[in-house]
């Protein structure tokens, strides 16, 4: 028995998308100006498709979803998107915007300049924070904004209050140091010339009311101090004092090595 061989279905594919529209004269109305090959009605969006015997046809959407062997709606969307696309790339609104960004990143490049000769020095301090591991990230994250602000034109970056200038101060003089280290080993006596950087307060039944007082030497070398007694108040802060004491114990505190000093003395 001989096998029936069905014909072929025929197959067709979305090539294209277009509006096609007239104006019968100025003032009025745009009208469509299409046709379907398959129903002969007058069309605004027309589909070209193709079949897969080579045929081309413009159809109107309903009709390109009905066609047997037809495209599905999502590809007939997928074309209509990029037609759409295209028109926008091609329209005077999309160049105006183009017009507009451009001269936004000239103004932005002119103000950057403009920063970098007005505040050479605080654009240099502030990156060497962000560059050193000296620095924490709270003052890294400080220093970032300030660089943006900058380089934006917004000079109130600079409008700091006591507090905000002698924590920049601390951070700057921390950044052209070298990397943190400890110095001697338990007992040693030590003195050094260093930057009075953090003072914070300890409140403890036991032992009242403490301040751990952080210096870092010209060497690099961070030292701490926990102790009642001293001058040293938090208006001290950034200054430049010698320090002698004896070594307690080294260590480290987030990954930043320190000593622990004992019977402290220090002179401004």
């Amino acid at each position: 028995m001989n096998a029936v061989s069905l014909p072929e279905v025929v197959r067709w594919k979305v090539i294209g998308f277009s509006e096609k529209v007239f104006q019968p004269a100025p003032g009025e109305p745009w009208r469509a100006a299409g046709c379907c090959d398959k129903c002969g009605q007058t069309i605004r969006y027309v589909v070209t498709v193709k079949s897969s015997e080579g045929r081309v046809m413009d159809v109107g959407q309903d009709c390109a979803v009905t066609l047997e062997g037809g495209p599905e709606l999502a590809e007939i969307r997928t074309a209509e998107r990029k037609y759409q696309y295209e028109q926008w790339l091609a329209s005077p609104e999309y160049a105006q915007q183009q017009e507009r960004e451009r001269n936004r990143v000239a103004l932005e490049k002119k103000r950057a300049a403009m920063a970098e000769e007005v505040y050479p020095f605080e654009l240099a301090g502030f990156r060497a924070i962000l560059a050193s591991p000296n620095c924490s990230q709270f003052e890294k994250d400080h220093a970032s904004r300030a660089v943006e602000r900058i380089v934006a034109g917004k000079e109130l970056a600079l409008d700091f209050d006591s507090d905000e200038r002698i924590r920049f101060d601390v951070a700057v003089a921390k950044a052209f140091l070298p990397p943190a280290g400890i110095v001697g080993i338990h007992g040693d006596k030590m003195e050094r010339t260093a930057l009075f950087e953090a003072m914070i307060t300890l409140e403890s039944p036991a032992y009242g009311t403490r301040w751990l007082r952080k210096f870092r030497a010209n060497d690099g070398a961070v030292m701490v101090w926990i102790s009642a007694a001293g001058d040293l108040r938090r208006s001290d802060i950034g200054r430049w004092v010698t320090i002698r004491g004896t070594v307690k114990t080294n260590g480290s505190y987030n990954g930043e090595p320190q000593t622990t000093l004992l019977r402290c003395k220090v002179s401004r």
